[in-house]
C-alpha cells in the first residue's frame, strides 16, 4: 500500500506531461532534466518566424530599389528631353555642333554682364548664383498647395542640429563636383584671368566614355 501510494504523484506527473507535450509544454519528472525533443516544436514555430519577417523586408528593400530605378530614369528622360529643347533648334532629334556653339554664344553674352567682350570669375560666379536662383524660384512656384504645406512644416521643424546635417550633405556634394575656379582655369587658355569670348565658344568637351559598350575585338 505504502509503495502504490509514493509512485501516485510520479504518475499524475507523467500523465501531466503526455496531456501537455503536444502544446510544447515541457514537464519533467522529479531528479530529471527536460529532454530537447519536448522544446523541438516551440523552437519550430520561432524558426519560421525569422525568414517570413526577412523576406518582408527584403520585398519592401527590393520595392524602394525599384522605385529609385524608375524615378532616375524619369529624371534622365525629362534631363534630355530638356536638352534637346534646349539645344536642338532645328528639331532633327539630335544635338549638332554649331547648335552647341550658338548656345554657348548667347550663354557668353548672358555672363558678360560689363560688355567688354571677356568674362571673369566673378562674372560666372554671379551668373551662376543668378541661375540659381531662377531655377529654385521656379521650382517653388510649380509646388501644389499641399507640398507648400509640407515644406513650410519641414522648414518649421529644422533644428540646428539638422540644418548642420543639411549643409554637411550640401558640401559633400559639392565637393565631388568640379569647383567653377577650376572650369574657370580650363577655359583660360592663355592664362590672362579673363576667358575670351573664342575660348568660352570652342571650349574641350568632355570625351567619350569608356567601358560601358562592347569591346572591340581586334
Amino acid at each position: 500500500m505504502t509503495t502504490i501510494l509514493t509512485r501516485i504523484p510520479k504518475m499524475i506527473l507523467t500523465i501531466t506531461a503526455l496531456t501537455f507535450g503536444t502544446a510544447g509544454v515541457a514537464v519533467a519528472s522529479p531528479g530529471h532534466d527536460a529532454t530537447p525533443s519536448q522544446y523541438a516544436k516551440p523552437v519550430a514555430i520561432v524558426a519560421q518566424a525569422g525568414p517570413a519577417k526577412m523576406q518582408r523586408k527584403a520585398l519592401k528593400q527590393s520595392k524602394r530599389k525599384a522605385l529609385r530605378k524608375a524615378k532616375r530614369k524619369a529624371n534622365k528622360q525629362a534631363r534630355h528631353a530638356k536638352r534637346l529643347a534646349k539645344f536642338d533648334s532645328n528639331r532633327n532629334g539630335k544635338i549638332e555642333k554649331s547648335e552647341r556653339r550658338a548656345l554657348r554664344q548667347q550663354r557668353f553674352t548672358t555672363i558678360d554682364a560689363n560688355r567688354d567682350g571677356s568674362i571673369t570669375l566673378r562674372e560666372m560666379e554671379a551668373a551662376r548664383a543668378a541661375r540659381r536662383a531662377a531655377k529654385k524660384s521656379e521650382r517653388l512656384a510649380n509646388l501644389t498647395p499641399e507640398q507648400q504645406a509640407k515644406r513650410a512644416k519641414r522648414l518649421a521643424n529644422l533644428t540646428p542640429e539638422k540644418q548642420a546635417k543639411r549643409a554637411a550633405r550640401k558640401a559633400k556634394r559639392q565637393a565631388k563636383r568640379p569647383g567653377l575656379a577650376k572650369r574657370f582655369a580650363k577655359l583660360d587658355a592663355n592664362n590672362n584671368g579673363s576667358v575670351s569670348q573664342s575660348e568660352f565658344v570652342k571650349r574641350p568637351g568632355k570625351g567619350k566614355r569608356r567601358g560601358k559598350g562592347k569591346r572591340q575585338r581586334g
